[in-house]
Formats: C-alpha cells, sequence, structure tokens
C-alpha cells in the first residue's frame, strides 16, 4: 500500500490536468473496464484497521452487481439501476443508497454513459502497472485503480492485455480499503435472482451463499 501511495503522490505533483485526456493510457483503461459486461470476480478485501474480508463481486452491465462476502464478514450488497442494498446479517438490518452514490460505480455503467459520472484525474504507467486516480462526480470522492499492463499486446485488444488488479478507497473517515483482485471469469446466463432481495422483514435473513453455492448460480464463458 505504501508504495502505491507514494506514487499517486508522485502523480498528483508530475502530471497535470491537461495531461490525462491526451495520455494515451486513458485508453487502454477504458477500453478495459467496457470490455468488463458479465464477469465474475474473486478478491480479498483488507482495511487500515487489520480488518480482512474475502467473498465474489458478480457484475451483470449494465448496473447490475451482487457483492458477496463470505462468512463471518457480515456485508451483502446488491445494486441495480436505481439503488444499492446493504444487508447487515450482524445487525439484522437493510440500508438502501442511491446507485450514484456507490464508489464502484465507475464498474457498472455504460461507457456511454461513464464520463458522465467520473473524471480521471490522474493516470500512471510503471513497467507493470496502469495507475488510475478517479473522481465521482456524485459522491465527490476518488478512488484509485491499478491494471495489471502488458504494453507489448496494446496492438492486438488492450481489453486482453491487461487486468483488474486492485482497487484501493479512501474512506472520510481515514480508513484505506484496498481490494486485491485474485480472479476474474467472464461469465454467462446468471440467475436473475442474485441481484434480488427479498424483503427481510416478511422473508427472513437471506441466505449466506458461499463460494460453491455461487458457482452454480451462472455459468463460466469458455475460453475467457
Amino acid at each position: 500500500m505504501q508504495f502505491t501511495i507514494k506514487i499517486f503522490l508522485y502523480l498528483c505533483l508530475a502530471i497535470s490536468a491537461n495531461g490525462v485526456a491526451a495520455n494515451p493510457n486513458v485508453k487502454v483503461f477504458t477500453d478495459y473496464l467496457s470490455s468488463l459486461q458479465a464477469v465474475a470476480i474473486d478478491f480479498t478485501q483488507i482495511d487500515s484497521h487489520g480488518q480482512t474480508a474475502s467473498g465474489k463481486l458478480i457484475i451483470q452491465k449494465p448496473h447490475k452487481f451482487r457483492l458477496n462476502y463470505y462468512a463471518p464478514y457480515p456485508l451483502l450488497l446488491l445494486g441495480n439501476k436505481n439503488e444499492v442494498i446493504m444487508y447487515d446479517y450482524g445487525l439484522v438490518q437493510t440500508t438502501r443508497i442511491n446507485a450514484k452514490d456507490n464508489m464502484f460505480n465507475f464498474l457498472l455503467v455504460d461507457s456511454k454513459d461513464w464520463q458522465k459520472n467520473f473524471k480521471i484525474e490522474h493516470i500512471f504507467k510503471t513497467d507493470r502497472n496502469i495507475i488510475a486516480k478517479l473522481y465521482n462526480y456524485a459522491t465527490e470522492r476518488t478512488i484509485s485503480i491499478v491494471l495489471s499492463s502488458h504494453p507489448q499486446l496494446y496492438k492486438t485488444s488492450p481489453s486482453k492485455s491487461s487486468s483488474l488488479k486492485q482497487i484501493i478507497v479512501d474512506e472520510p473517515d481515514g480508513n484505506v480499503i484496498e481490494v486485491f483482485i485474485e480472479h476474474i471469469q467472464h461469465i454467462s446466463t446468471v440467475d436473475k435472482d442474485l441481484f434480488f432481495l427479498p424483503n427481510p422483514d416478511v422473508f427472513g435473513k437471506p441466505s449466506r451463499l458461499s463460494k460453491d453455492a455461487l458457482a452454480q448460480k451462472y455459468k463460466n464463458v469458455v475460453g475467457r
């Protein structure tokens, strides 16, 4: 984390806002995000307080997602075009927010709406990574994304020569959340109930899905 933060400090000093638009890495970055149409992403999450969690993020563009943390982490998040629903298994509580206030919305919106919602403040390329800092207009907050990079392959397909590697979120309270991406699989025929939360006040606690249970809810795209 310290290495990544140092890179961003350098970015803030070395790259002006005017230079971002002309940066060739912007197209590589946005093309890659556009390629993530229906995916299952395995991740591990660590914050500044030493709290860890793991889970799977399932995306079906536009807008639908399920952020499925594995037990004992107590949260489940579901999203659609209008709202994000968070269920806390520990507090037995449901919270709803506007979809635009979701910090991870950059992975969900269509490419045509991307520039309406986000601005790339800085983008920087190392030998192995492309590191971008995004500004979310709705939340007025920033989030940092790290892609692995293989520049020798860019001429064939930017989306195939890059891979999401890390997401870094700076919380208002000073907590820093680092999400490490372990595996991304393109998927198809996703069960609709993955994105639907029956009213807990009527139907009780939603089921907690394990990694194996989730795998039964979608099919992987062969060869991707």
